[in-house]
């Protein structure tokens, strides 16, 4: 009795654990409907990259951001093949041609409402902690989804996961 008196306080208090303890995460969800994406659990200093093949060009684009000590979102490289039209000569600290593409580094903008209107031509792809999600196979055509970073139970985030 007595062991099994323990081991209910030991779920209780595991349930209370997981139920008020909350986690960071990187939300990805349609812009119109709120609905959920991907979510990914996520630290200061984490990395993410967003990969696409431009519509005009017709060459691969990325956009490589930074989680702050702030816990937001920091555009912090570019990486493409090439200038097209409204593309800056420069941006951040350093400019260098690496493998073939232009890279724009150091850029470290603050990205409070990123936004990607997702399409199955232009092949949008996530990269984050060594996974591959291909947005545009997961999302209907022309699709608007937007990137967050929220604080959500690790119930939550459990129940998401499964």
């Amino acid at each position: 009795m007595k062991k099994t008196a323990l081991i209910l306080f030991a779920i209780a208090i595991a349930s209370i654990i997981i139920l008020y303890q909350y986690t960071e995460v990187l939300v990805v969800a349609e812009v119109e409907s709120n609905r959920i994406v991907h979510t990914e659990r996520i630290n200061p200093g984490d990395v993410f990259t967003v990969k696409w093949i431009h519509s005009v060009e017709l060459e691969p684009w990325e956009e490589q951001f930074e989680v702050g000590k702030d816990m937001e979102i920091y555009l912090e490289e570019t990486r493409f093949k090439a200038f097209g039209a409204g593309v800056p000569d420069s941006a951040g600290s350093s400019t260098e041609v690496k493998d073939g593409y232009v890279v724009f580094s150091g850029i470290h903008k603050k990205m409070p409402n990123l936004v990607y209107g997702v399409s199955p031509i232009a092949k949008h792809t996530l990269v984050i902690k060594d996974k591959v999600l291909s947005l545009y196979e997961l999302l209907p055509p022309d699709t608007a989804v937007s990137f967050n970073i929220k604080s959500i139970s690790l119930w939550k985030y459990i129940v998401f996961k499964l």
